[in-house]
């Protein structure tokens, strides 16, 4: 569902969460977009929004609102929040890893290489998901 879809269906069944995901290979970036509204206040629908990249403790948070987003966002495929792990609060490689748990547990990737195999890995199958 694009999020426009997702807007109308949060503003006729409040309550929901639904989240994308993207992977930008160039900067090894991984971004995490929840919208979500209450059900006592359905108009009020709130993004929440993480970025941080692969193999680095350092990352954004913040909560917008729809129209605060860049237009890239607006593309994203988003599903529902209960049908993915739970992935919020996690370090990039840690997300990925929960999405694909097909790839290998980042905690033991030390070297360089590892970590650019690895980088390879989510770019592909990000690729292939979408």
């Amino acid at each position: 569902m694009k999020m426009s879809e997702v807007i109308s269906r949060l503003k006729k069944e409040p309550g929901g969460s639904f989240t994308a995901v993207s992977y930008d290979e160039d900067y090894f970036l991984l971004e995490i977009y929840v919208l979500s509204n209450q059900v006592d206040d359905p108009e009020w629908i709130t993004v929440w929004c993480e970025k941080s990249q692969l193999f680095e403790d350092d990352g954004y948070e913040d909560c917008h609102t729809p129209d605060e987003l860049p237009e890239e966002v607006a593309s994203l495929n988003f599903q529902s929040s209960e049908e993915l792990p739970e992935i919020s609060g996690y370090m990039a490689e840690y997300v990925a890893y929960f999405l694909f748990p097909e790839l290998p547990d980042p905690e033991f990737l030390a070297s360089p290489h590892e970590r650019r195999e690895f980088a390879a890995k989510v770019a592909s199958m990000f690729r292939e998901r979408t």
